[in-house]
């Protein structure tokens, strides 16, 4: 399929004006509540409030951090009970047409290598601010990469505001984009091929 960079740009474009006419305003005020200190996802203070009610709610913010707390011990629950560290939380089996002994090793050892390789990548940390984001805002963007210069699994739970979703027909999300900035030192680590006088904004600190 041919697409062209500037129909991307233009989807994207939509998509987010999409968000931010139906649930930025919302995640930002959850934000403030849930998060103690973060990135906003609107500008200005309390998003969505006028001069008054944005006063009480900065003041109802600093004397109660129920909220703050209830997702912190959720975040952890689910960390406790779906995605223990140091457990074998998850598995693979052949299908049950498949009797051989030899057959089930296999699939045992891919379970082996797959926990062996969570642990040693940031999984587990990275999964701690996945379930925050789900328990505060009821979606989360949990992106898997692979480090070729590290050689291991490495996550990112992307933050709410930075990513757009699109959905089928049958309501099933099937694009995800995202949002995001460089520094010249990254995007040279990151693509292969770039230009030689771009290479050497790689070496200016917080350029982007």
């Amino acid at each position: 399929m041919n697409v062209k960079a500037e129909d991307i740009i233009d989807r994207m474009g939509k998509l987010e004006s999409r968000r931010s006419s139906q649930v930025d305003s919302m995640y930002e005020q959850v934000r403030k509540v849930c998060y103690t200190s973060s990135e906003t996802i609107t500008a200005g203070s309390s998003s969505g409030l006028d001069d008054q009610q944005g006063e009480r709610y900065e003041l109802d913010k600093m004397l109660d951090n129920t909220a703050m707390y209830s997702n912190i011990i959720l975040a952890n629950g689910q960390m406790s009970h779906i995605t223990p560290a140091g457990q074998v939380w998850c598995s693979y089996e052949p299908p049950h047409r498949f009797k051989e002994q030899e057959i089930k090793d296999w699939y045992e050892e891919c379970t082996q290598i797959t926990h062996r390789m969570l642990a040693a990548s940031n999984f587990y940390s990275a999964s701690q601010e996945c379930y925050l984001d789900r328990g505060a805002f009821g979606i989360s963007c949990f992106f898997p990469d692979w480090s070729e210069d590290k050689q291991k699994l490495i996550f990112r739970e992307e933050p709410v505001g930075s990513y757009v979703l699109d959905e089928d027909y049958t309501g099933m999300v099937d694009t995800v984009r995202r949002r995001y900035t460089l520094t010249a030192r990254q995007a040279v680590q990151m693509l292969e091929k770039v230009p030689q006088e771009n290479r050497a904004e790689a070496e200016k600190p917080n350029d982007k």
